[in-house]
């Protein structure tokens, strides 16, 4: 590809609120540009990276026995309220109606369609395991869009399904997708970690979360009672903390006003219109963050959450502004956060005011839960007075589901003897957009990304210094055209008229890894310039008669 016929998008600078640095790259580099509010267009930088993330992809699908189809996105509604999930996605489910006054959802996932294809077909028992996976855009309606194509509203997804006949197949399937993920993370050149999840509103009893490792300073999350760094996520990872008896006890006796601002954060929740109270309060203590996957498991709330200004209660209730005491005897729900109290507190102030009070987990899970007394000295040395404050981005989730969704829609197979089963399911998913984000969160540098050699956009970028020179043009568009024909490298010659300093800038911010340099000086000695984007103190002077067998051995190995 020339630059001459391939518009550069780049940006010399970029100011945004986002405080990502994959975000801020993404549109520097002319990867994306924003629509609106979480739409973005994929421009030819970044679909080149996307390309190239979905072949490493199918590589691993087609090993494992995947097949490819394409599921459509525009679903009929009468699936999603069979299954139940319409009412659990709630606004974030975006639906259309057509002009026979049809209703259908614009899908995020597609576990009502496929088991409603499997239901359909007449497949024999002796043809499960069946595996099925697809390359899709995908839309949810996010409340809160942000990180950039991190938390967007349209992502592409690799979704695979999985069918089965009995839990050994369910779990050896579960098994090799595992693994395939692992691999496909690994050739990538993405650094991960997977971890016991929550299945949330897709189903089943047995999930696992892969995530990479961002520089987002948001979340510690790293613990271990026996010094191996595991992850704690949402309910269960705040079970098994109480179980080792992890958590501080945070008391708060009643020498302290809970309904002070000075020590307490106050959320007021809005619930369903049909529930007779007007709100409910959260307390949460001062310095930790909600967790909005926990806050879903509060009953009556609205979906997607809303939040009550703080300015409409003052006004509702007559009082003074951050002085809630009041609120104390109003009877409405008043969750308090777990970490707010020990369990021997007994509401002494309060136990008399009124009885809808309930002690809950709702909050980020932080270093400063972790009791000193169950860590080692040694974890201490190492991690107390260290920030530990990588955030984790998911990049994909795995899940047995079991018969969630054929025993909503009797989907039913034959097996021997005529003994009907209902048919079990696997679903694994990989977030792409989220994949190419992890990878410049851990792949930049001052000039601009690092791409690893397996995804960059071009393998290598031939810089042509002064392209109306005879010279000059003549050399760089040889080897271009020999580098592309002859040995199927992926080239992008740089034949702008443009100065060195520009092309290096452009080269640098997009990531190409392999940087060859073309100038009349160097010609004349008959010597071209090598840059390795990791390693740019490593400059090499190749031999104009050696240069094919240095970069064929220098690329075709990556």
């Amino acid at each position: 590809m020339r630059t001459s016929k391939y518009i550069f998008f780049t940006l010399k600078d970029f100011k945004s609120k986002s405080h990502i640095m994959s975000h801020k790259l993404m549109i520097r580099s002319g990867m994306i540009r924003k629509l609106s509010s979480g739409l973005y267009y994929w421009l030819p930088i970044g679909i080149r990276v996307l390309k190239k993330i979905e072949n490493v992809i199918k590589q691993e699908m087609n090993k494992i026995g995947a097949v490819e189809i394409s599921i459509p996105i525009i679903q009929p509604i009468s699936l999603w309220k069979k299954s139940g999930r319409y009412k659990d996605y709630g606004e974030e489910l975006l639906s259309c109606i057509d002009r026979k006054k049809r209703c259908f959802v614009i899908s995020p996932t597609n576990e009502e369609a496929i088991t409603e294809l499997i239901k359909n077909e007449n497949i024999s028992y002796k043809n499960f395991p069946i595996i099925y996976y697809q390359i899709q855009k995908k839309f949810r309606d996010e409340i809160r869009p942000k990180f950039g194509v991190i938390r967007s509203k349209e992502f592409l997804m690799k979704d695979a399904y999985s069918f089965h006949i009995d839990k050994s197949s369910m779990e050896k399937t579960y098994f090799l997708f595992k693994n395939a993920y692992k691999k496909i993370f690994d050739k990538i050149g993405v650094k991960f970690k997977f971890s016991i999840a929550d299945s949330g509103a897709i189903g089943g009893k047995v999930s696992h979360e892969f995530y990479s490792l961002s520089r987002i300073e948001k979340q510690v999350f790293d613990f271990s009672r026996k010094k191996i760094l595991k992850n704690f996520n949402n309910e269960k990872d705040i079970f098994f903390l109480n179980y080792l008896e992890f958590l501080k006890k945070n008391f708060l006796l009643s020498k302290y006003d809970m309904f002070n601002s000075r020590n307490t954060r106050i959320f007021f929740l809005s619930i369903k219109k049909n529930i007779k109270y007007p709100f409910i309060i959260l307390l949460l203590k001062y310095g930790c963050k909600l967790d909005e996957e926990k806050l879903k498991k509060i009953p009556f709330h609205i979906f997607p959450i809303r939040f009550i200004q703080k300015k409409e209660i003052i006004s509702m209730y007559e009082i003074e502004e951050n002085n809630f005491s009041k609120l104390i005897s109003i009877d409405v729900p008043k969750i308090i956060d777990i970490n707010f109290i020990s369990y021997e507190f007994k509401f002494e102030k309060y136990e008399n005011q009124n009885n809808s009070k309930t002690i809950m987990d709702y909050h980020l899970i932080s270093f400063f839960d972790i009791s000193k007394e169950c860590l080692s000295k040694e974890f201490l040395l190492k991690y107390i007075y260290k920030k530990y404050k990588k955030n984790r981005i998911e990049i994909a989730h795995i899940f047995q589901i079991g018969e969630k969704y054929s025993l909503k829609t009797n989907t039913v197979i034959q097996c021997k003897n005529n003994v009907s089963k209902n048919v079990l399911m696997g679903c694994y998913g990989i977030g792409i957009d989220r994949l190419v984000s992890s990878l410049i969160e851990q792949n930049y540098d001052k000039y601009g990304i690092v791409w690893p050699d397996l995804v960059s956009p071009f393998k290598l970028a031939i810089l042509a210094v002064n392209i109306k020179d005879p010279n000059v043009c003549k050399l760089s568009k040889e080897i271009y055209n020999s580098l592309r024909r002859m040995y199927k490298i992926d080239t992008l010659l740089d034949d702008r008229d443009k100065g060195i300093g520009v092309m290096l800038s452009d080269i640098e911010l997009i990531g190409i890894p392999h940087i060859l340099i073309v100038s009349n000086k160097l010609i004349i000695q008959g010597k071209v310039e090598y840059r390795n984007r990791n390693d740019y103190r490593n400059i090499k002077f190749i031999k104009i008669s050696k240069i094919f067998n240095f970069l064929v051995e220098k690329l075709k190995t990556k």
